[in-house]
């Protein structure tokens, strides 16, 4: 990195820990919001707080049963209203086939396989918690300001007040 690059990002780290607070602040307001809706959470992986966030997306755990129509039919509603979403599922590293049929042994660099082995093996208690089939995601630029999550939380609840009218 230049001095003059330097220089530029040691000010723009300067603003950083505001910056993390108001973020923090809106994602609480968000989090409350969500709160007064029956199926739909927000995800916060293996953190007990969005203090301890930093947020470059959410993910929020979609209940198709008590929401009352598909993940799909919320995101193509979403998308008709400029909300860009992706189908935030993750499986738990151990199911995947790559790892749990031994594939990745032929992958790694022979001396260290047992370590790397061991990574494969065992419990993984928060992946309950932190990967979830019905996540849904969303980019920062709908949540960056309070203004932006406003139109957020309009948008979901126009989605919401929509689907209960087709089901």
């Amino acid at each position: 990195m230049s001095e003059i690059v330097a220089a530029v990002v040691r000010e723009q780290l300067a603003g950083y820990p505001k910056y993390l607070e108001d973020l923090r602040a809106t994602i609480s307001d968000f989090e409350a919001f969500l709160q007064g809706i029956d199926g739909l959470s927000l995800m916060l992986g293996s953190s007990k707080s969005v203090r301890d966030c930093a947020f470059t997306q959410i993910v929020l755990r979609f209940e198709e049963r008590k929401i009352g129509r598909t993940k799909q039919k919320f995101r193509d509603a979403l998308a008709a209203r400029e909300i860009d979403t992706w189908h935030a599922n993750f499986e738990p590293i151990p199911t995947l086939s790559f790892f749990r049929n031994g594939t990745w042994r032929e992958w790694i660099l022979t001396g260290d396989i047992e370590r790397a082995s061991a990574n494969y093996r065992g419990d993984f208690a928060d992946c309950d918690t932190v990967y979830d089939a019905a996540g849904l995601g969303i980019a920062k630029k709908h949540f960056s300001t309070p203004s932006r999550l406003k139109s957020l939380k309009a948008k979901i609840l126009e989605c919401l007040i929509e689907g209960s009218r087709t089901t």
